[in-house]
């Protein structure tokens, strides 16, 4: 019994000491060369940006860099993979510089700024660039919905964002606990919950692509006041953040359209996240929503006086692609596949 017991703390001493040299050294030990695909998602979200080969890991030695700060779509998500995209392809384009991706998935654009100020303060020196990204999906729904948030959520939000910063080799088995544990104040199990059967239909030259139980993200997250104040609220003091944390760096607002604005259909079910419920939507009805977006968007930053912020919206250039190609993922209609994280870094190569 006393030999189990000192095998089981000095293998949890060796865990936390493993733990806590990758959280002074990350760059220094997660890449590819050390790690598998399967080993680095089960850590934190921060810590998948020192596993890409888009940077010089000799932080010395770096003199220009730039960061993609965003979500899912920056961290590469693709049918539950993670595939090269921009900061690799940036780097490819451009040896001499570094890139940085930080992508956290459905991530309010508050905690996807702590994350650019955790790895800025690793790199100690300011990024030459920062593209920054408006995601028209869920984006819309996060940043509501996290200002909507009481107290406690925001503790437990914060608190599961520090577990994922400080204890990056526990991440999974954390968020896991995380959720079980709040299913059980909640009284109600994660495998109750019910998948409603949906399947959706969009069309490019005419060939008819079925989406089996997949929803189709769209323009429309903005559709009282109310909501559209509160995500410009939080526009607002994010890049109010950002001008005053790196006031030297270019900051480029780039605009990823929903796939609902990509392509042709008749009618698509999309999830409200914000009623927790799903409904159709025509082509038209999102339309109108996405150009509102757009004109509500250059307002604002025409309005915004501040130098060295610069919006663009990839929608025209994106839609040339997507009337004949799918860019999607056939599994995962709301984020990019292989071929369209290529195209989405060689627009922005454009900027």
């Amino acid at each position: 019994m006393k030999i189990t017991f000192i095998v089981i703390l000095n293998t949890l001493l060796l865990i936390f000491l493993l733990n806590f040299i990758i959280v002074f050294y990350p760059e220094k030990i997660l890449n590819k060369n050390i790690l598998g695909d399967k080993l680095i998602n089960n850590f934190g979200y921060l810590y998948h940006v020192y596993f890409k080969d888009s940077y010089d890991r000799n932080f010395k030695k770096i003199k220009n860099y730039s960061v993609f700060v965003g979500d899912s779509y920056i961290l590469g998500t693709s049918e539950g993979k993670l595939l090269s995209n921009v900061g690799i392809f940036f780097r490819q384009k451009y040896p001499n510089n570094s890139f940085f991706e930080i992508g956290y998935p459905a991530g309010s654009y508050d905690f996807q700024e702590k994350l650019l100020n955790k790895i800025v303060n690793k790199i100690k020196k300011d990024p030459k660039k920062i593209f920054l990204f408006i995601y028209e999906g869920n984006d819309y729904y996060d940043e509501i919905s996290f200002h909507s948030k009481t107290k406690k959520d925001l503790f437990l939000k914060n608190l599961k964002l520090d577990v994922y910063n400080y204890f990056p080799l526990l991440a999974k088995v954390s968020e896991y606990s995380f959720f079980k544990i709040r299913s059980l104040f909640l009284k109600q199990s994660v495998k109750a919950a019910k998948q409603t059967e949906i399947n959706n239909e969009i069309f490019i030259n005419n060939r008819k692509i079925t989406l089996k139980n997949q929803e189709v993200q769209n323009a429309c997250g903005l559709k009282n006041e109310n909501d559209k104040n509160m995500f410009f609220k939080s526009l607002t003091d994010y890049s109010n953040r950002l001008d005053k944390k790196y006031p030297s760096s270019n900051k480029i607002f780039i605009y990823i359209p929903s796939p609902a604005t990509l392509y042709k259909y008749n009618i698509i079910v999309s999830k409200n996240y914000l009623l927790n419920k799903y409904e159709k939507l025509n082509q038209k009805e999102n339309f109108d929503c996405h150009k509102k977006n757009i004109k509500m968007l250059n307002e604002f930053f025409m309005n915004n006086t501040r130098q060295k912020f610069y919006f663009h919206d990839l929608t025209s250039d994106l839609k040339k692609i997507t009337k004949n190609q799918l860019i999607h993922g056939l599994k995962d209609i709301n984020h990019f596949n292989k071929e369209g994280y290529k195209f989405f870094a060689q627009l922005i190569f454009k900027l």
